[in-house]
């Protein structure tokens, strides 16, 4: 079966990112408000709203170092440039392994040709 266009895997990957939306934000409602409830009723209500606020600073910064895009774009350049070590010895063995090639009059670019045409 062909893979679908990149347009329809991303309109698909939104949908189902807004799926879950909703129960994500649950769980990052419940962290400062469980926090919040134990100070409190630990030691008074100016407690809760000070741990309420750490645990909802702290859980915004970990998320967003988790999911940055720039994360995401440095692992990628990491594999590219793993990719083309690994070709660059197979095209010294002889194949034909060409590695992103841009294609004519667009800005979407080929990551990788296998090619074994000449070895016996």
């Amino acid at each position: 079966m062909p893979e679908p266009p990149v347009r329809l895997r991303l309109a698909q990957y939104r949908a189902q990112w807004r799926a879950g939306q909703p129960r994500r934000l649950l769980v990052r409602l419940t962290l400062p408000v469980a926090a919040f409830a134990g100070a409190a009723w630990a030691w008074s209500w100016w407690a809760g709203l000070v741990a309420a606020a750490v645990v909802a600073l702290v859980d915004t910064v970990k998320r967003w170092r988790v999911h940055s895009p720039a994360g995401a774009w440095r692992k990628g350049a990491i594999g590219e440039r793993t990719t083309a070590r690994r070709l660059h010895a197979l095209n010294l063995a002889g194949y034909a392994a060409p590695h992103d090639r841009q294609l004519p009059r667009a800005r979407a670019n080929i990551v990788t040709i296998w090619s074994s045409v000449g070895l016996t």
